[in-house]
């Protein structure tokens, strides 16, 4: 027969207490500072490129988010739209229960939304609209990712990325009488869920007013092409406030939208022809429109 002796100084290996659950951490970075070619747009002079360090706040305002517990859809945090401050470069899921039990939890962040989309109870953070009433709307940022909280787990950081692009509009030599302009694109994703998935098509109609300046540029938050399919841009310059009737109307242009970049058509207007001649910037190149195709 054998004994087991503990000698003096030896302990058993079952621990007399459970050491306290860790508080779960969790705590938002902005991925998308800059747009994917952002280089070869500032190259033009149509942009700028953003500084990596800059406090959070610099690139999304606000915040709204929500953590569910996945076993049962309670949800464990509802922080409603609140102004980002500070000087950090992370932002702080606020109000986490300090009991919450260990478990799976999905957290769902929206970035740079308006009060007033926020504001009804009616607000579903599943899926948003960016488009409503055919306006351009805001630089929308979005996160969902899954948290396994337990106790080698406690500490998260989740990136936002930025929903929709841009479309900058150049214009180039107009007649000095030429101040005004309205443009619509069409076949805009209309909606998009938390997990990135756009739905629906729409179009997006804005105006833009200018002192006498050689080159005109207009920058417009647009999300993707509906469908794969590229969207039409037509612009309409005017020389008066009023825009009743166009006294200049260059061809349209297609253009495929996409989440993160810029795309950008420019407008030559050759004043000794009375006609325009368009592109559209394809990688680094200028690509000339003919009729509703590329050159």
């Amino acid at each position: 027969m054998v004994l087991l002796v503990l000698l003096p100084g030896y302990t058993s290996c079952i621990r007399d207490e459970l050491l306290p659950c860790p508080p779960l951490s969790i705590r938002f970075a902005v991925a998308d500072k800059n747009y994917d070619n952002i280089a070869a747009i500032a190259a033009l002079g149509l942009d700028t490129v953003r500084p990596a360090g800059l406090p959070f706040g610099s690139y999304v305002g606000t915040l709204y988010y929500q953590l569910q517990d996945c076993a049962t859809g309670e949800t464990v945090v509802l922080q409603r739209l609140h102004r980002v401050s500070g000087t950090d470069t992370l932002a702080t899921c606020r109000d986490i229960p300090a009991e919450l039990p260990f478990g799976r939890y999905v957290i769902t962040i929206w970035g740079n939304l308006p009060d007033s989309l926020t504001a009804a109870d009616t607000f579903d953070p599943a899926s948003l609209r960016l488009h409503p009433e055919a306006i351009e709307g805001v630089d929308v940022y979005l996160a969902a990712d899954t948290v396994d909280y337990d106790y080698d787990r406690a500490d998260f950081t989740i990136g936002l990325h930025r929903v929709k692009g841009k479309l900058v509009v150049q214009a180039r030599q107009l007649p000095d009488s030429v101040r005004w302009s309205d443009k619509t694109v069409d076949n805009i994703s209309a909606g998009v869920t938390a997990t990135f998935d756009y739905s629906g098509a729409t179009e997006v109609y804005t105006e833009r007013a200018w002192a006498q300046v050689d080159s005109v540029v207009s920058h417009t938050y647009l999300a993707p092409s509906a469908g794969g399919e590229p969207s039409a841009v037509e612009v309409h310059f005017y020389d008066d406030p009023a825009r009743a009737e166009p006294v200049l109307t260059p061809r349209t242009a297609e253009v495929q939208l996409r989440r993160n970049e810029v795309a950008v058509v420019r407008y030559d207007y050759l004043r000794e022809l009375g006609e325009f001649r368009v592109y559209v910037l394809v990688g680094e190149a200028w690509e000339e429109v003919h009729g509703m195709g590329l050159d």
